[in-house]
């Protein structure tokens, strides 16, 4: 038993995440499966654990099925589930025992999201935004949307009509360079997504269930476009979604709130994430900022891609 109480990690799966080694502990098969499916084009190898790793540990101790309970636990934070009556609860603390935050997440979401924040952690040359990533002709474009505002869906629309996709999920900006690297992940897909895009149902693949959860399919970019991934390119369109309408609008933004909600799509790290926002400034102000709400998914993606088309650095900057 570990010092949680659960069962101690038998396998470790090793990830290669924008050039930083992330090692994976697990006591739980299912799990670390259903990472290395959405993650494969980041894996390297799995092992048994032998008590040491070399790179970033994470450790996830599966107890669900017994004792309602799972541990999410990282060099910095320690993530707790606890399952009662079919509903689970979370507790994010720091490693000196603060309470981060705590609520209501099924426990594949709670995983999945942990990861991308100790991908971050674990990173010296990016910044890590919440955000879908394509690029069109070389120019980068970023969308950033809360759940639910229909980000994959446009996402993999754009994609479909002949951008390169980097992500549905993560926006990586490198530091110094401010380009933003490809993170090709596979892409959680709603019902509705799959029935708005016409996409194949058996190229999906069901997720790991660990509870209650929206029901979704897992696919693979390069199964719904053949070589749809794409290369490190310089951002020069940040979409902010604002909404659903009858067509698609769009206003420009001012630099100040579009690194406001830079800020809100930041991965946090550790404590407040300003002083590294800071350093997006100049990404930020190489971008053409705009809000957009939606109209219909083909008018919505067309419309982008004019805006694409016509995007040139803001007055002063290359």
């Amino acid at each position: 038993m570990g010092s949680n109480g659960l069962a101690q990690a038998e396998f470790v799966d090793t990830y290669r995440f924008l050039r930083r080694r992330l090692c994976v502990r697990s006591n739980s098969i299912p799990v670390l499966d259903h990472l290395q499916h959405l993650y494969g084009r980041f894996f390297s190898a799995r092992s048994r654990a032998n008590g040491s790793s070399r790179g970033a540990l994470v450790t996830i101790a599966d107890d669900l099925d017994a004792s309602g309970r799972l541990v999410y636990d990282d060099s910095e934070y320690c993530y707790e589930v606890t399952r009662r009556n079919g509903v689970a609860h979370v507790v994010q603390r720091r490693r000196d025992g603060e309470i981060v935050l705590q609520g209501r997440l099924d426990p594949v979401t709670l995983v999945q999201s942990a990861l991308i924040t100790s991908v971050a952690l674990n990173c010296t040359r990016h910044r890590l935004l919440h955000a879908g990533v394509v690029s069109w002709q070389g120019r980068g474009i970023v969308i950033i949307g809360g759940s639910g505002a229909g980000k994959t869906t446009l996402v993999l629309r754009l994609t479909q009509m002949g951008c390169r996709f980097l992500s549905d999920e993560v926006a990586a900006l490198r530091l110094p360079d401010g380009l933003v690297d490809p993170f090709p992940r596979r892409v959680n897909v709603r019902p509705r997504t799959v029935e708005l895009l016409k996409l194949n149902a058996s190229d999906g693949r069901a997720p790991l269930r660990l509870g209650p959860a929206e029901p979704v399919q897992v696919y693979d970019p390069e199964d719904i476009v053949p070589g749809a991934i794409g290369r490190a390119c310089r951002p020069r369109l940040l979409i902010l979604l604002r909404g659903i309408g009858d067509r698609p609008c769009v206003e420009p933004v001012e630099q100040s709130e579009a690194l406001f909600e830079v800020a809100r799509a930041y991965v946090a790290t550790l404590g407040a994430p300003g002083p590294e926002v800071l350093q997006l400034v100049p990404i930020v102000r190489g971008m053409n900022c705009l809000s957009l709400v939606s109209g219909s998914i083909d008018e919505t993606a067309r419309h982008v891609l004019e805006l694409a088309e016509t995007a040139t650095p803001p007055e002063g900057c290359s």
